[in-house]
Formats: C-alpha cells, structure tokens, sequence
C-alpha cells in the first residue's frame, strides 16, 4: 500500500522514484512463516525488492525510476553522503551471489544510508509528513481543489489537506520516513492506505486518468496471473465462491474464526454444492472438513502440491514468494468472494475483482455474518486501510 503512495507521488509529480535497496521483508523473507517458506535443508538467507513482485517494465512507462545504489552513485557529492553509507547492492540476486562478509558490509551500509537521510532530510525539511491517517494530498494545490469541488466528510474525516507546494518543487529529492518518527502511527509518518484515497483531484478527469493508469501500469507481475489462469481456466472463470481465511500471521486475533463459523457466516449466498477455493494460511488439514461435508473444496495443494497436485509439474517454476500473489489473482475470479477482516491481502483482492469486472465486487467478510440480499456495499471512512473505494474501478471503462 506505501508503494502505491509512493508511486503516486512520483507520477503526478513528475519526479524519479528511488527504489529502495533490497532487505529482508517480514513474512517473506524472515518471520514466522506458516506459508511460502522455503524447502526443508534450505537455509539461505533472502531479500526482496519491489520488482520481486511488481511488473517494473511496465511501471516505468509512467514513472521514473532508478535504483537507490544509482542514486548513490551519482548524487552522494552533491548530497554530501558518507562514504560508509555508499557501497550498496542493487537486487535481491546480488545478495545471494555475495558472500557473508559482503552482506554484512551491505547490511551496515544500508543501515548508516537509513540514519543518514533521516538525519538530512529533517536538516533540509524534506521529510514529508504526509501520513495518510491524517493527511490528504489536494492535488495540483489546495486552493484548485477547493474552488472545484468538496470532498465528502467521510472521505477527508479529520485529514489536514497537503499539497506539492513551491519549496518542495525546488528541492533536490522528497523523502517519505515511513515509521521512523512515530512508532508505524499513520497520523504523520507512515503511508498505509487504499491509495485511491490518499488523493483529492481539482479535476474529476484527472482522477479518472489517475484510476486508469493505477489499473494499466501499477500492477503484479505478468507470470503471477498466467500460473493463477491454469487454475482459473480448471474450475471455471466465475464459477466458484473465493475464500481467504487467514489464520496465522495476522496482528488482529478477532479475526480468527473456526471453520463452523465461517461457513455459517456465508451460507446464505452459498448455492448447494458449488466449488469453494479457499486461499489460507492453516496449517491442519481437516481444517475445512465441515466445508467439505457439503461442497467441493480446492486448494493450493490441490494443485500445486509436490506429490499429487494436478499441476505438479509446474511446481519448481513457482517463486515460492509468489503463492500469495498467485492466490490473490485465483480469488479475483471467483463469481463471489469472501475475505478476512482487517486483511490488506483481502482488500487488494476485491480492487482485483473490480478490474477484471466480476459479477459481484461487493464487500463481503467470512469472520462477519452476510445476508442473502446484502449487496455489500458499505460507506466507509476514506481512512480506511483496509477496503478501497469502488469509483477506483467502477469510473473506468
């Protein structure tokens, strides 16, 4: 979700978005994953970067972009950048051709970089408090927007309005300090947001414009989809309810349902019989039996299970840090989905869903009770981390 604002602010500023420096990302690279780990004996240690998961090719057809070790290497004079802060790698597979020594030189330059520009640029005041929870970027200006149009009280809530003023235009580079200042608080600074409402456009075309190019360009990579449509294309675009329970991981306990309340919770939209895909981290595999005792349930091992899965031969062509991206893409066909509540993985789903235009984009949760008739369409604050704004799909054609 940072990225997206982050992207954003490069695309209608014009500017170069630096790529931040491959690391260690929680739950895909360290952490305690119950999925996506890698295969037994394989110690390595692994970063990631952002063209790990995104389609960088088709990104920079809208956005420039360069790398933090190239922005280093032809800034730091200017910038006055240490030289313990300079000898930097540039992708993940770097990382694991080095050797222990060269990773942890890395590792220390990295982290002398991150001190560094806190340190410069409060010094400059270019560290941009824009935390989503409590600001709203009025673009082009504040005063444009607010002689054009204005914004629905549940959308701007109790945001201060930002904008890309005269002084930031004139400075070197932005910096965005995401959770550096205020213990991961989205009031000041960090980014976490549906990205579809961290702008107020003067112009309702150049929303639109924004919407369309978020959708085109923003996206995973291609590979991700084509594995997901072997799966889609077996069970039918459409045709089968998409599930996400997740189990594990997740901060928020009161997410966490059993089986039997889940499918309580869904049945009334529930035809008899019909294929269920659940996309989950639980681990025991009993764990939807009294799913199974009324309908056809399929899953990742269903599939892309080593031993029996119908599409076993594909296995070692998978990034085992792609199965949750792969299932975001299968959940994104289903004719209805369910998601878990307080679960960004669910929110990007139903935006999915919204893109490829499936017949129900409503709002519908496992861990909440759904009536037959809800359309699911709730008017949610323009805060919320956690469910886009359909207009981000529905004003497109």
């Amino acid at each position: 979700q940072a990225f997206e604002v982050f992207v954003t602010a490069a695309y209608l500023t014009g500017r170069t978005l630096v790529i931040p420096p491959p690391e260690g990302w929680y739950l895909i690279d360290n952490g305690p994953r119950t999925r996506m780990r890698p295969q037994p004996g394989d110690d390595r240690s692994t970063v990631s970067e952002e063209g790990t998961f995104f389609d960088m090719a088709d990104m920079a057809s809208q956005v420039n972009m360069v790398s933090m070790k190239r922005f280093v290497e032809d800034e730091h004079k200017a910038l006055g950048i240490p030289s313990n802060a300079q000898n930097l790698l540039e992708t993940p597979e770097q990382w694991a051709e080095a050797d222990v020594m060269t990773q942890g030189e890395y590792y220390d330059h990295h982290k002398a970089l991150d001190q560094w520009l806190a340190k410069d640029a409060n010094k400059r005041n270019v560290a941009l408090k824009w935390g989503t929870g409590g600001h709203m970027l009025y673009w082009p200006t504040i005063s444009k927007v607010k002689s054009t149009r204005t914004p629905e009280s549940r959308m701007l809530g109790f945001r201060q309005p930002v904008e890309f003023n005269d002084y930031l235009k004139q400075q070197k580079y932005l910096y965005f300090p995401s959770c550096q200042q205020d213990q991961g608080s989205t009031q000041d600074w960090r980014y976490l947001i549906q990205v579809g409402s961290f702008v107020m456009f003067a112009q309702q075309k150049d929303e639109v414009n924004f919407h369309r190019m978020l959708r085109n360009h923003i996206h995973l990579l291609p590979s991700v989809f084509e594995i997901a449509a072997r799966v889609v294309a077996d069970i039918g675009a459409f045709n089968y309810v998409a599930l996400h329970v997740r189990r594990n991981e997740l901060q928020y306990k009161s997410s966490f349902k059993s089986a039997t309340v889940s499918l309580k919770n869904i049945r009334e939209k529930l035809k008899p019989g019909e294929t269920i895909y659940i996309a989950t981290d639980e681990t025991q595999e009993d764990f939807f039996n009294v799913f199974r005792e009324e309908f056809r349930v399929v899953q990742w091992n269903d599939f892309f299970g080593r031993k029996n899965g119908k599409f076993k031969d594909m296995v070692e062509q998978i990034d085992r840090k792609h199965e949750g991206l792969i299932e975001m893409a299968i959940c994104s066909m289903g004719r209805i989905f369910f998601g878990t509540s307080l679960s960004t993985f669910s929110a990007y789903i139903r935006r999915l869903r919204g893109y490829v235009r499936a017949p129900d984009t409503g709002l519908f949760q496992h861990t909440n009770y759904n009536r037959k008739d809800d359309p699911g369409k709730p008017n949610l604050p323009g805060t919320d981390i956690f469910h886009d704004e359909p207009d981000i799909w529905e004003e497109l054609e």
